[in-house]
């Protein structure tokens, strides 16, 4: 068992007010601290009672015009000093966004998958860290799953934008991307022809009230004893859909994710996962 208590989350906004070419420059972001303590025996806490340097994240929108805008987000994790091999820094997102209307708009880079509501849409840290991102769904491999239900991220290009159908709201998100890989850098090139593509379309009836589903679909390689691409292919399909009420007093979400591992031998995982 473990305890964790998120003693200070710090939000800071600023945006620059001179320069021609710095005026559209928004820098959001975020910094979380954590004291993190051991209780019994038994737990896989921190038994020292341990300070920890979170995270620091910066979030970067420049728009440089009506229809383009340019979006990064950088982080650095447990007070990252890479002379030492301390913590880790990442650019969790990094694209150009062009507006074409509402209805359509497309980026190309570096992204967050859009599965669900547990990676793009809720991908900050909360205030109060009972809300982190749950495991079940999230991050299933921590529970034993020999690959999460969907990658974090996919290096492609998405397309979304949303509408209305008489008084109800739908957004959506196609993305496409070189999808789950280990043997290459998967944000430089694949290591096959397939390609990865997540589906999520969003559907809001009544305010307060909203739904999602979420496909993600991948053909993974398989490997030989000796590390050897054998061209055979491993098919990794995921289904998610959701539930989210809000008013001013409370918020409620639910989420439920099914798929399948199928491996060229035949020897199909069925997984089923849920969260509340």
């Amino acid at each position: 068992m473990k305890k964790l208590l998120s003693v200070l989350i710090l939000m800071f906004f600023c945006r620059s007010s001179y320069g021609q070419g710095l005026k559209n420059l928004k820098i959001n972001g975020y910094s979380s601290f954590e004291y993190e303590l051991q209780l019994t025996e038994d737990g896989k806490s921190d038994p020292n009672g341990s300070f920890d340097a979170d995270l620091f994240d910066l979030v970067f929108n420049f728009q440089s015009s009506d229809r383009l805008r340019i979006a990064a987000d950088i982080t650095w994790e447990h007070g990252s000093a890479s002379e030492e091999n301390w913590g880790n820094v990442a650019i969790e997102y990094a694209f150009p966004e062009y507006t074409i209307n509402r209805y359509l708009k497309f980026r190309v880079g570096k992204m967050f998958v859009p599965f669900s509501i547990y990676n793009e849409i809720h991908t900050a840290k909360p205030a109060f860290l009972t809300t982190k991102e749950p495991l079940s769904t999230n991050k299933n491999h921590k529970f034993g799953s020999s690959e999460r239900f969907y990658p974090r991220w996919g290096n492609g290009i998405s397309f979304l934008g949303n509408f209305n159908l008489s008084k109800i709201k739908f957004d959506y998100n196609v993305q496409v991307s070189n999808g789950f890989q280990e043997t290459t850098n998967p944000y430089e090139e694949d290591d096959n022809t397939q390609k990865a593509i997540a589906v999520r379309l969003r559907i809001k009836p009544v305010r307060g009230l909203r739904f999602s589903l979420s496909t993600y679909s991948d053909m993974l390689s398989e490997f030989d004893s000796n590390e050897d691409n054998t061209g055979k292919r491993t098919h990794l399909m995921s289904y998610g859909a959701t539930a989210e009420y809000e008013n001013n007093k409370m918020g409620l979400e639910f989420e439920f994710i099914s798929g399948f591992i199928n491996p060229s031998s035949g020897n199909t995982i069925v997984r089923n996962a849920f969260t509340g």
